[in-house]
């Protein structure tokens, strides 16, 4: 049987390829056809699921899987985090909710189910019942469950009076502060990885520091949470630091975390530009807002002594448009990558 009989395998050669939009394109376009195979269903939820591609396509095909196994727990978990990843708006998250608790009846053994319902529970600032649910983890986890005790302890600080906006804690020497105010599912992300001390990317972190040193001009495209904002500005001391990144709710988290962490005394201009960094100029929609598409070239002046890129895939239309910038500047890179990906992203910078 080759791969045009096989569509699950043809699937899996053109991810292999990279082409991942005509993947995603012919698995939701197979299963339409065929709404009645279920193991084309299952199979085909597993891969955009593993894949990350979760939509409302990918929702539709989990609904039919559930029509055939409405007793797999691991399907209703994937439904629940399905419904928690979307952000859109345009789901109602009571959904998710429901279907977490359905897979948590299933298998009380798995925690994601129980992290996503946490997730979704302080998403809608339900945070009484979040705490409660960090207890059942608990108990499922044992008390000496780290992710657990993180969330519990976040949870409790949210039903406070007055809760704190932010979260801090010292690393490396330094008081470093994570912004909670903007509750999503980045932020809170964050902030439970930065509570009691923890954060998963120091080690990356303190390469940065060993491999840059002091940099007086710090351009980091890709944002995110501010997690690395935060110790740039405190570890390598700039006098100017620009972020960049697409999503309006990720450049505002990122702003306030700036705010936050400038060195007393050391006087540094900050600027984080909510702009899709592109080879071309337009505009995309991202979360419903009109977002610029621009090169780097055109909005942000130069000298860089270090860039940080993490765009997720779309490395070189960023350093295309960023051609100036790199040839004009010899700046050092820090570029995350997947790894399918890094061949073609280290020949383009040779």
């Amino acid at each position: 049987m080759n791969d045009r009989d096989n569509p699950i395998e043809r699937v899996k050669g053109l991810i292999a390829q990279d082409k991942v939009t005509e993947a995603r394109d012919y698995l939701v376009q197979i299963c339409h056809s065929d709404p009645d195979d279920l193991d084309l269903q299952i199979n085909a939820a597993i891969i955009m699921f593993n894949e990350q591609w979760l939509n409302a396509d990918t929702l539709e095909i989990i609904d039919r899987c559930l029509e055939g196994k409405p007793d797999s727990g691991d399907l209703w978990f994937m439904c629940a985090h399905t419904c928690f990843a979307l952000e859109t708006g345009s789901l109602d998250e009571q959904r998710g909710i429901d279907a977490a608790i359905q897979a948590i009846k299933l298998n009380p053994k798995n925690l994601q189910s129980y992290q996503t319902l946490i997730y979704i529970y302080l998403l809608q600032q339900r945070f009484w019942e979040a705490y409660l649910a960090c207890r059942a983890m608990a108990v499922e986890a044992g008390v000496d469950n780290e992710v657990g005790k993180s969330l519990m302890s976040f949870s409790l600080r949210m039903t406070d009076p007055e809760p704190t906006p932010h979260v801090g804690f010292v690393l490396d020497g330094e008081q470093l502060r994570y912004t909670i105010q903007t509750v999503t599912s980045s932020s809170i992300t964050s902030s439970i990885c930065h509570f009691g001390g923890k954060i998963h990317e120091h080690g990356e972190l303190r390469y940065a520091r060993e491999f840059v040193g002091q940099a007086d001009n710090i351009l980091e495209v890709g944002t995110w949470s501010g997690n690395h904002t935060a110790y740039f500005l405190r570890f390598l001391v700039p006098s100017r630091y620009v972020g960049v990144d697409k999503d309006p709710i990720h450049a505002e988290i990122t702003r306030k975390v700036a705010f936050l962490n400038k060195s007393a005394g050391v006087p540094c201009k900050v600027d984080v530009l909510n702009i899709w960094p592109d080879s071309a100029c337009g505009s995309i929609q991202v979360r419903g807002l009109d977002v610029p598409r621009r090169p780097l070239d055109q909005i942000v002046e130069g000298p860089w002594n270090f860039i940080r890129v993490d765009v997720d895939g779309a490395e070189i239309d960023v350093f295309e448009g960023a051609e100036g910038i790199l040839l004009n500047n010899s700046p050092k890179l820090m570029v995350c990558i997947k790894e399918r990906l890094g061949n073609d992203v280290i020949e383009w910078l040779k």
